[in-house]
């Protein structure tokens, strides 16, 4: 757990990269590239199981990474804090880089007030991709206007496999 802790951004980046290369979400894959093992959540008889891990990067301050099924598949959603007043845990400039830039996802904003997001898919909307990712970012209080947004919520969704 402190592994990813230590290395959280560049360990999400990986696992967003893997998924977008694979064009699928599994449980085996998250937990090889992360290198640990998700824990099964509770869940009512007869519905599909959950798989859940929670980690600290300090005391107060901690990140969740959740598996659950979703309409198209799977559905990855990693959490972690929107703005503890210290660190951006994960900046949205790395993901949005490596989705767009390196491996041609077409980004498109979307929403509005307060949760405004981008989702980035392989075909532009309303064509369906593969894989859908929408990541939530914002800039964190403790810097000025002109700093990088912070990722507090990225959902990768995809076919199970």
């Amino acid at each position: 757990m402190d592994r990813i802790a230590g290395n959280y951004e560049a360990s999400i980046a990986s696992l967003v990269e893997r998924i977008a290369q694979d064009q699928r979400i599994g449980r085996d894959a998250v937990e090889a590239v992360l290198g640990v093992k998700l824990d099964a959540k509770p869940v009512a008889n007869g519905r599909p199981q959950e798989w859940a891990l929670h980690g600290l990067f300090s005391q107060k301050d901690g990140f969740r990474i959740e598996l659950h099924p979703a309409e198209a598949g799977l559905e990855l959603a990693i959490s972690n804090p929107l703005d503890d007043g210290k660190a951006c845990y994960l900046h949205a400039a790395r993901i949005r880089s490596l989705l767009v830039e390196t491996l041609g996802y077409k980004a498109t904003e979307l929403g509005a007030g307060k949760r405004p997001y981008t989702l980035l898919t392989q075909n532009a909307p309303p064509m369906s991709s593969p894989v859908a990712v929408a990541l939530f970012a914002r800039k964190p209080s403790f810097t000025n206007n002109a700093s990088p947004d912070c990722v507090y919520s990225l959902k990768l969704t995809a076919a199970g496999g």
